[in-house]
């Protein structure tokens, strides 16, 4: 089953009307299964675009990079979703784009990362607005950090980013090729304190 499929199915799970249904609950279940629909929608046109295999491998990279850095059982689930569903909002980014045989440029690329405002709305109305934060701040810099002193969703951000720069490193893209083990560890070196967070940085390179 693939990751987006098996949070969908959780999802389904959830209770809808718990106190009677009021307005706001009835709105909530409207949000679910439009939420629902255009994941599906996403499924289906993912063939070329190889989304939903990034996102596993991500999610994936997480989970072992937080159960290494010693994250509660109830972070994990918040950053396993989250990395599942980080790029559910790709499906807005014109696929031409996205398929390009060239290097995007820096206007190209910002119109592709405009795409973690729609996964963190989408995520959140299923999962919480925890798993929202990570996605929304799935490409922000360590050094630019917004999150409160002693935060845990910082790590678990931290996590995200390194665990996502992995996987896209590691396979070959339309407009970059595979990184070599030597180059992905001296990316994240180079990337400790300023792009990324050290604690993510030092494990994963630990365990390369």
């Amino acid at each position: 089953m693939n990751p987006i499929r098996r949070v969908l199915d959780h999802a389904a799970d959830i209770p809808v009307f718990q106190e009677g249904p009021t307005l706001a609950q009835a709105r909530r279940g409207a949000e679910r299964t439009i939420t629902r629909a255009v994941i599906f929608g996403m499924e289906v046109q993912d063939a070329d675009l190889g989304i939903i295999e990034h996102s596993a491998l991500v999610a994936k990279t997480a989970e072992w990079l937080g159960e290494r850095l010693a994250i509660s059982e109830a972070d994990s689930y918040v950053l396993k979703t989250a990395a599942e569903l980080h790029e559910v909002g790709m499906f807005s980014v014109a696929p031409e784009l996205l398929l390009r045989n060239a290097r995007l440029s820096l206007d190209e690329l910002e119109m592709v990362r405009r795409q973690a405002t729609l996964s963190a709305r989408l995520a959140s109305v299923m999962h919480g607005p925890r798993v929202g934060r990570l996605i929304e701040h799935q490409y922000d810099d360590y050094e630019q950090r917004t999150f409160a002193a002693h935060d845990p969703d910082e790590l678990l951000a931290g996590i995200l980013r390194v665990a996502d720069v992995i996987a896209a490193v590691r396979r070959p893209r339309p407009y970059q090729a595979a990184l070599s083990l030597h180059e992905q560890s001296r990316l994240l070196e180079s990337g400790s304190g300023s792009r990324f967070h050290p604690l993510a940085v030092r494990c994963a390179l630990s365990i390369a």
